[in-house]
């Protein structure tokens, strides 16, 4: 997915979250720590490839195993905060 520009940018943006939450029965994502301080590895959960840090997030679910993914920079505040930084919020005119 290509970076988000609009409210249908970030609605796509959503609807890939909450269907990896559906697909693996994840009730949320854990943050984690930081995989590399720059990369241009396709984000798992978003398919972003654009340039920049990529993190490891970890689903959270009753079913045992590992469920870690390597995601990018938009994905990982998603998962830490349920939404995209303020400032990519506030230009796009979607603070809830």
């Amino acid at each position: 997915m290509a970076k988000i520009h609009d409210q249908a940018d970030y609605d796509r943006f959503q609807k890939k979250h909450d269907d990896l939450y559906k697909t693996e029965g994840f009730y949320g994502l854990i943050p984690g720590r930081l995989e590399n301080e720059f990369s241009v590895s396709r984000c798992d959960i978003c398919d972003d490839g654009t340039g920049g840090p990529r993190y490891i997030v970890t689903g959270a679910t009753l079913r045992p195993g590992n469920h870690s993914f390597i995601v990018c920079i938009d994905c990982y505040h998603y998962a830490a905060f349920g939404q995209l930084d303020d400032q990519t919020m506030i230009d796009l005119d979607l603070n809830p």
